[in-house]
């Protein structure tokens, strides 16, 4: 169970209609960071593209900051109900380790969400105190990796599971990042690039 970093939000919104007001402004500020950058983000511009008052920003969010804070948070827990569900779905429990680490890594990007979060590649350089939302999430990925590596009768120990974990953890986001500045020619091509050099580092403990 992760342990909120600070509350992004003034209050939840309960009914529909507030539950669609916080919606568009998580799309606002999603559309400025991916055509304007994050250092273009202000309320107001937030307001102005999602078509709403800006005391309806306040209402729910203190500042930009937690607008972010909030739009990791869900990113973030997407990400992790795909791990659970690795770990509580027999058919997947069934898979031999190769195709059980190929498919989570496939389904580790959730549909949709390159494209939708793309715009905050550089979210932790620019927002340094979120950070802690990042390390929680690494944490509860290492954790994941280890209980699925002893499942697996792997080779070797914790440690040696964990340096692997956070190897996997930093290289599956950054071949995302570096396709998005261009660095690859596609990131199908980077992402197999990823993907064999996945595959060759677990087949050392694992075969």
């Amino acid at each position: 169970m992760l342990s909120p970093v600070k509350p992004p939000l003034r209050r939840e919104p309960q009914q529909a209609r507030s539950k669609k007001v916080v919606e568009k402004i998580c799309r606002a500020t999603l559309k400025v960071s991916r055509t304007q950058g994050l250092s273009a983000l202000n309320t107001n511009l937030i307001a102005q593209v999602a078509g709403v008052d800006i005391s309806s920003v306040y209402r729910f969010f203190p500042n930009k900051d937690s607008i972010i804070h909030y739009i990791l948070e869900q990113w973030l827990g997407d990400i992790r109900d795909v791990w659970d569900r690795f770990e509580t779905d027999p058919e997947l429990l069934k898979l031999p380790w190769q195709a059980y680490f190929l498919e989570l890594s496939r389904e580790w990007q959730v549909p949709g969400t390159a494209e939708k979060y793309s715009g905050l590649a550089a979210v932790w350089a620019v927002y340094p105190d979120l950070r802690a939302l990042d390390t929680q999430h690494r944490e509860y990925f290492i954790d994941f990796f280890i209980r699925q590596m002893k499942r697996f009768g792997a080779r070797g120990n914790r440690r040696q599971w964990r340096d692997l974990a956070v190897y996997l953890y930093v290289m599956e986001d950054e071949v995302h990042m570096l396709a998005a500045t261009g660095a690859f020619s596609t990131l199908k091509s980077g992402r197999a690039l990823f993907l064999d050099t996945m595959v060759f580092l677990l087949g050392r403990q694992l075969r």
